[in-house]
C-alpha cells in the first residue's frame, strides 16, 4: 500500500511537472509572439514615417511603387467622394478600412497617422496571428522565433506590409481564414452562417484570389474525400450516399457569392466612384492575359513560376520600368495592352522587379539558403505518413496561387504578400528532422543575409521613386 502511495505520488508530481514546464513554455511562446509582433508594428511605423517623404500622396505618382495603387486605397480609406476608386477590391475593404480610419482619425485629428497606425496594427496581428498557427503546430521555442523572424525579414514584409495597399491587409485575412478554417474548434462548429462568413472572408481581397477561398471551404468541408470516392463506386450509389455532402459546400459558396454581391451594393452607394465587384470584363482580363501557348510563353510561365518562388522571400534586382500610359478626361488610366486609343500618352516610369537575376553576395546567400530549406521541407513532407491540416491546406492554396498567378497577371511582385505565409508554415516543416541544427542554421543565414539585402534594396527603391518623381531628397 505505501509503495502504491508512493508511486502515485511521483505520477503525479510528473504529471504537475510536464504541466509546469508546458505553462513555462507556453508564457516564453507567448512572450516571443508578442515581442516580434510588436517589432514588426515599429518597424511598420517607422518605414511609413521615412516613405512620407517621398511622393506618396500624390495623385499622379499613385502606382509608381511597383504599379500598386496606394493612392487609391489611401482615398478609399479617408473619403467615399474621391475619383478613381478601385474596382476589384473586396467589397469589405473600403467599407471597413474608411470606418476605421475615421474612428482613430477622429481620436488622432491627423489622417496621415491615423492610416499609419491602422497599417502598424495589421503588421502586429498578422505576425501575432502566424504566431498561433506555428504554436498549434507545437514547434519549438527557438523554431518559433525563427520563422517569425523569417517573416519580418522577408521581402513581403519589408515592401508591401509598410505600404496602405489592399495586399497586406488581404494577406492578414487570408491568415485569419486559414487559422479558422484548419483548427479543430472551428471545423467541429459546421454551422452554416459561419461557414458563409468564413468562405466570404477567404475570398480575399481581389476577384483573383476567389479560387483560394473555394479551396479553402472545399477543404473544411472534406469535399476532396468525397471526390476521392467518386473513383471507387458507380456514380448512382455515389450520389445517393453524398448527396448531403456535395449539396452542402455548393450551398455555401453560392450564399457567399450572394453575400459579397449584397456588400458590393452596399460599396457602390456608399463610394461614389467606385463599380461592381462582379464585372465581367475582369475575366476578359484574364483571358487576354494567358498568352503562354507558344513555345516563348512556355519559357515565361516558366520564369514566372521560379519569381513566385523566389521574390517573396528574397526581393530580385530594383529597377526602373518605363511604359506607355494615358488618361481620359475623368481622370481614368490606361495602359497600352488593353485600351491604347484613350487620351494623350504618357511616358510613365514605375519600379519593377528583375526576380531572376542576382547582384550581391547577400542576395545570394539569402536565395541559396531558402532553395535547401524549400528542399528539406519537401522531403519531410514527402515522407510524412499524415500531414498537420495547416500544412496541407497551405499546400493546396499555394498550389492555387501558383495556378493562378502564374497564368494572370503581370505584377507578380505585387501578389507576394499573399505567398509569404504559407512558404514559412511550409518551411516550418523543415524542424520535422533529427539534425535541427542543420534547417536551423539555414533559416538564421537566411534571415541574415535575405534581411539585409531586403531592407537595402527597400531603401534604394525609396530613392529610385524620389529620382522619377522629381521630388527632392
Amino acid at each position: 500500500m505505501i509503495r502504491a502511495s508512493n508511486k502515485k505520488m511521483k505520477i503525479s508530481l510528473g504529471q504537475r511537472r510536464d504541466s509546469a514546464s508546458y505553462l513555462n513554455h507556453g508564457n516564453l511562446s507567448l512572450m516571443v509572439g508578442v515581442s516580434l509582433s510588436t517589432l514588426a508594428g515599429l518597424l511598420v511605423w517607422q518605414s511609413f514615417s521615412a516613405l512620407l517623404e517621398g511622393p506618396f500622396f500624390r495623385i499622379e505618382n499613385f502606382d509608381k511603387w511597383f504599379d500598386s495603387d496606394v493612392f487609391r486605397v489611401i482615398s478609399s480609406m479617408l473619403s467615399t467622394e474621391t475619383k478613381g476608386s478601385r474596382s476589384n477590391l473586396h467589397p469589405v475593404l473600403p467599407i471597413l478600412s474608411y470606418v476605421l480610419t475615421a474612428l482613430v482619425n477622429f481620436v488622432i485629428r491627423d489622417p496621415v497617422v491615423a492610416i499609419q497606425s491602422l497599417m502598424s496594427f495589421n503588421a502586429f496581428f498578422a505576425t501575432m496571428l502566424l504566431w498561433r498557427l506555428l504554436n498549434w503546430l507545437r514547434l519549438d521555442l527557438a523554431d518559433i522565433f525563427l520563422c517569425l523572424s523569417l517573416f519580418i525579414a522577408s521581402a513581403s514584409f519589408v515592401f508591401w506590409f509598410p505600404i496602405a495597399e489592399s495586399f497586406p491587409i488581404g494577406a492578414t485575412s487570408m491568415l485569419l481564414s486559414l487559422q479558422l478554417l484548419t483548427l479543430s474548434p472551428a471545423r467541429e462548429a459546421r454551422s452554416l452562417l459561419l461557414d458563409v462568413l468564413l468562405c466570404s472572408a477567404s475570398l480575399a481581397i481581389t476577384i483573383s484570389n476567389w479560387i483560394v477561398g473555394l479551396t479553402a471551404i472545399a477543404l473544411r468541408c472534406d469535399f476532396h474525400k468525397r471526390i476521392f470516392s467518386l473513383l471507387k463506386t458507380s456514380p448512382r450509389d455515389y450520389l445517393q450516399r453524398n448527396r448531403e455532402a456535395l449539396y452542402y459546400p455548393i450551398k455555401v459558396i453560392l450564399l457567399s457569392g450572394l453575400a459579397v454581391s449584397i456588400l458590393s451594393i452596399i460599396q457602390d452607394f456608399a463610394f461614389e466612384h467606385s463599380v461592381s465587384f462582379l464585372r465581367v470584363d475582369q475575366w476578359d482580363q484574364l483571358i487576354k492575359e494567358t498568352y503562354f501557348i507558344d513555345f516563348r510563353g512556355i519559357i515565361h510561365l516558366a520564369t514566372r513560376i521560379i519569381e513566385l518562388i523566389l521574390n517573396p522571400m528574397v526581393v530580385g534586382e530594383i529597377v526602373s520600368h518605363s511604359y506607355l500610359t494615358s488618361f481620359d478626361q475623368s481622370g481614368w488610366v490606361f495602359d497600352e495592352v488593353f485600351s491604347p486609343k484613350w487620351g494623350p500618352a504618357y511616358d510613365m516610369q514605375i519600379l519593377s522587379v528583375n526576380g531572376l537575376s542576382i547582384k550581391s553576395m547577400s542576395q545570394f546567400i539569402g536565395v541559396s539558403t531558402w532553395l535547401l530549406l524549400l528542399a528539406i521541407s519537401a522531403k519531410n513532407i514527402l515522407q510524412a505518413p499524415r500531414l498537420n491540416p495547416i500544412i496541407w491546406t497551405s499546400i493546396i492554396t499555394l498550389a492555387s496561387f501558383f495556378a493562378l498567378h502564374a497564368l494572370y497577371g503581370h505584377h507578380l511582385f505585387l501578389y507576394s504578400a499573399h505567398f509569404v505565409f504559407f512558404y514559412i508554415i511550409i518551411s516550418s516543416t523543415a524542424f520535422q528532422c533529427k539534425r535541427k541544427w542543420i534547417p536551423r542554421t539555414l533559416m538564421f543565414l537566411l534571415i541574415l543575409s535575405g534581411g539585409y539585402h531586403n531592407y537595402t534594396s527597400f531603401e534604394l527603391a525609396n530613392t529610385i521613386l524620389l529620382e522619377i518623381s522629381g521630388s527632392p531628397m
